[in-house]
C-alpha cells in the first residue's frame, strides 16, 4: 500500500515536468486547444440562429393559416399573362395609330337623355278656318310654301244670308247718315229749321249707333276691320273674302328678327268648290321658327336636374345627323310624373335655322334644319372629376371585361419598314360614355405616350390576329 502511494507520488512530478517542458498549459489542464473551441462555439451560434428563425417562420405560417381566409386568383386573360412588347408595322393601307401623352384634366360626367323635337304647344300648330259661310273658289298658297303674316291663303265666295243681310244693313245705315247730313246742311235759324235740325240730329245719333252695332256684328261673323272698312268705303257688299295668315303668335322664347317668313303651309284641308260653314278648317300652318326639345328625366336623375335648375345653367344637347353640340336654356319642367315610365318631362326652347331656300315664280319654299320628330340627346351634368385622365373611347380596348391601353415604347426601322413598339397596360375605368373613357391618373407613368386610338386593332395584334 505504501508502494502504491510512493509510486503515485513519484509519478506526479514526472508528468508535471513533461507538461512544463512541452509548454502547453491547456494540455496540462486536460482541455482542447483554443482554435477548436472557437470553431465549435461559432457553429453552435449559427445553428441556434437558424433553428430559431425556422421555428419563428413556422409559427408565423401557422398563424396566417389560422387567421387569413383562402384567396382565389382570377385567371389572367391572354394579354394579361405576359405583357410583351409587340411590334406593329406602319402601313399605307391603314391609317397610322395616333400617339400622344395624355394628361390629367378636369372632366364632367354627363347622363345622356334621349330627346325628341316637338312643336311648341299653342305656337307651332296654327289652323286657318273659314271666317264666314261660303264656297272655296281658289287656293292662293301651296303646301310647303313659306308665308308671312297677312299673306293670302285662299279665296272664299261669301254665300251666307246672314252675312249678306248684315252688310246690307250697314250700307243702308251709312246711306241714311249721308242723307241726314245732306238735310242738315241748308237749314237756317228759323223756328222751323231749328225744330227740323233737332229731329235730324236725333236721327243721326240713332244711325251712328246702328252703324257701330252693325260693324260689331260683321266682326262677329268673321270679317276683319280692314274688310269692314272696305265695305264702308266702297259702298258695296263683300262677295269674295281672302283668307290670310294670322298675326305672329306670342312666343317669349323667340328672338327679335327681321325675317317674317315664319309660316309654312303644312296641309290644305279642303278642296276648291267645297261649301264651308263658318269656322270650318281650310288649311294648317306650321310655325317652326321656334320648336321645343322634350327629354324624359328618370326619377333617379331628379337630383341632378334640380341642381341644374338651381344654378340656371344651359344644358348641352346634340341634334341632327351630325350631332353638333349646342347649348339650350331650360324652358320648363312637367309638373307631373308619367305613371308608366316614372319619368318627368323636360322642355327646352329651340330656335330653328333655315338650311336652304328656293324662290320659284314668286313663291318661297324653305327647308328648316330642325324638324318635329327628329331625335337627339340632352346631356345632364353629373359628377366633376379633377385629377384623372380622360381618353378617347378608341384608346381603351376591352378584352373579356379587362381594359387595356397600349404604351408606346419606341419607333424604329426594321429594314425598309417603320415599326411602332407597344406594350399593353391594364387600367381601371372610372367612367365611360359614348365618346370618353376616364382612367385614374396613377394608371400611367408621368409622360407616358399611348395609342390614342385603334386600341382594339392593337389588341388583335397582341393576340396574333392582326386586322382580323
Amino acid at each position: 500500500m505504501s508502494r502504491d502511494k510512493e509510486g503515485t507520488g513519484a509519478d506526479r512530478p514526472a508528468r508535471t515536468d513533461r507538461a512544463s517542458s512541452a509548454g502547453d498549459p491547456c494540455e496540462a489542464r486536460g482541455t482542447e486547444p483554443p482554435e477548436r473551441g472557437w470553431i465549435w462555439a461559432a457553429l453552435a451560434l449559427v445553428l441556434g440562429i437558424v433553428g430559431g428563425y425556422g421555428a419563428a417562420m413556422l409559427d408565423l405560417r401557422e398563424q396566417r393559416a389560422a387567421v387569413a381566409p383562402p384567396t382565389i386568383e382570377a385567371p389572367a386573360s391572354a394579354a394579361q399573362r405576359d405583357a410583351p412588347i409587340f411590334s406593329v408595322p406602319r402601313s399605307t393601307d391603314t391609317s397610322p395609330v395616333p400617339i400622344a401623352a395624355p394628361q390629367p384634366a378636369p372632366f364632367l360626367e354627363h347622363t345622356r337623355l334621349s330627346a325628341i323635337i316637338r312643336e311648341t304647344p299653342g305656337v307651332s300648330d296654327i289652323n286657318v278656318s273659314a271666317r264666314a259661310e261660303g264656297v272655296l273658289r281658289q287656293w292662293l298658297a301651296a303646301p310647303g310654301q313659306a308665308l308671312r303674316p297677312g299673306d293670302a291663303i285662299a279665296e272664299l265666295e261669301v254665300t251666307g244670308d246672314g252675312l249678306i243681310k248684315t252688310q246690307a244693313s250697314l250700307l243702308y245705315a251709312l246711306q241714311r247718315v249721308a242723307a241726314v247730313n245732306a238735310e242738315l246742311e241748308p237749314l237756317g235759324d228759323s223756328p222751323e229749321d231749328v225744330d227740323s235740325r233737332r229731329q235730324l240730329k236725333q236721327e243721326l245719333r240713332k244711325l251712328t249707333a246702328q252703324v257701330a252695332t252693325t260693324r260689331e256684328e260683321l266682326a262677329l261673323r268673321g270679317l276683319s276691320a280692314e274688310q269692314i272698312d272696305g265695305i264702308q268705303q266702297s259702298g258695296s257688299l263683300l262677295r269674295r273674302m281672302i283668307l290670310k295668315a294670322p298675326r305672329l303668335p306670342q312666343d317669349d322664347n323667340a328672338s327679335p328678327s327681321d325675317d317674317l317668313w315664319v309660316y309654312t303651309v303644312d296641309s290644305l284641308q279642303t278642296t276648291v268648290g267645297s261649301w264651308l260653314s263658318a269656322g270650318a278648317p281650310v288649311a294648317r300652318l306650321a310655325h317652326h321658327s321656334t320648336l321645343a326639345l322634350e327629354a324624359r328625366v328618370p326619377a333617379e336623375q331628379a337630383k341632378l336636374l334640380a341642381d341644374v335648375v338651381e344654378r340656371r345653367r344651359p344644358l348641352q344637347v346634340e341634334l341632327g345627323p351630325e350631332r353638333r353640340p349646342i347649348e339650350l336654356p331650360i324652358g320648363y319642367i312637367d309638373a307631373k310624373v308619367d305613371a308608366t315610365s316614372q319619368t318627368t318631362g323636360l322642355f327646352l326652347p329651340l330656335l330653328n335655322e333655315v338650311d336652304s331656300e328656293i324662290v320659284k315664280e314668286g313663291s318661297r319654299f324653305r327647308i328648316w334644319r330642325f324638324k318635329p320628330g327628329q331625335r337627339g340627346e340632352v346631356l345632364l351634368p353629373g359628377r366633376r372629376w379633377m385629377e384623372e385622365i380622360p381618353l378617347p373611347r378608341g384608346a381603351v380596348a376591352n378584352d373579356e371585361g379587362v381594359r387595356y391601353v397600349f404604351r408606346h415604347v419606341a419607333t424604329r426601322q426594321s429594314g425598309d419598314a417603320t415599326v411602332d413598339d407597344f406594350a399593353p397596360q391594364r387600367v381601371t375605368v372610372l367612367y365611360e360614355d359614348a365618346d370618353t373613357t376616364l382612367i385614374p391618373a396613377s394608371s400611367l407613368p408621368a409622360g407616358s405616350s399611348i395609342a390614342m386610338g385603334q386600341a382594339d386593332r392593337l389588341l388583335r395584334w397582341l393576340k396574333g390576329r392582326p386586322d382580323h
